[in-house]
């Protein structure tokens, strides 16, 4: 008797979300996003910041740049995505990576730094861990088809619990609140959470949250939270 198929874990992910290469190399371009798609990713590829932004589509994960195209370039998507409401995690591939052009890439905003020619289990995985990072921080942007039968629906508002990793935090949210105005909403409350531990640094927080300190430092910019003293630790 043949053995049942074992689930595949990362087959939900792949079916909620979608992927992009940008870069100005149309071979690059065409080839990675070829590999993600052999891989059961939804991804295409775009040679500029302004063809990222799409209607209609599942919610962009991942990025993958291609370091040619330039930090100007991936500056100018990363605020036409996020006007469009999309944060999506960034990975980039460069002809060769220094300790100075990784840190570059990081500051830009950059979750992973690979060297091409990237292999494709390792561009798979890497984008896997991205897109997870990404599910993580947007749960009910991701589950909105599948809302849990005794969340309450009270006319006035919604009592919601979110849990990322050991974070959890509980709010009550009008039922007529826009998706986007909710996530905003959640993403504050999660770093706000995260934030004000006792004796936690920003790289601990980043860490926590599964950003790297940029984001982070842009996210908590972005919601009134940016706090200097995170660089050193508090007393317990």
């Amino acid at each position: 008797m043949p053995r049942p198929k074992r689930p595949d874990p990362g087959a939900q992910l792949r079916s909620q979300v979608s992927l992009a290469v940008l870069s100005h190399d149309r071979a690059l371009g065409l080839a990675c996003a070829e590999s993600l798609a052999d891989a059961g990713w939804h991804c295409r590829w775009d040679s500029s910041a302004e063809a990222l932004v799409r209607d209609g589509e599942s919610p962009l994960a991942a990025v993958v740049v291609d370091a040619g195209i330039g930090v100007e370039t991936v500056g100018r998507a990363q605020a036409l995505l996020g006007a469009a409401g999309e944060s999506p995690g960034w990975i980039a591939l460069c002809p060769f990576v220094t300790p100075m052009r990784h840190a570059a890439w990081l500051e830009a905003g950059a979750s992973s730094v690979l060297a091409k020619p990237v292999d494709a289990e390792r561009l798979e995985q890497t984008v896997h861990a991205v897109a997870e990072r990404y599910r993580l921080t947007r749960p009910l942007a991701l589950d909105a088809e599948s809302p849990s039968e005794e969340a309450p629906q009270a006319a006035g508002g919604a009592e919601v619990e979110v849990a990322v990793e050991d974070h959890r935090v509980a709010l009550s949210l009008p039922a007529d609140r826009p998706l986007r105005q909710t996530l905003d909403a959640v993403e504050r409350a999660l770093l706000r959470r995260a934030m004000q531990e006792p004796g936690v640094t920003r790289a601990e927080a980043a860490r926590r949250l599964g950003l790297n300190r940029a984001t982070l430092y842009k996210k908590a910019q972005r919601h009134g939270l940016d706090r200097p003293d995170l660089d050193r630790p508090q007393p317990a």
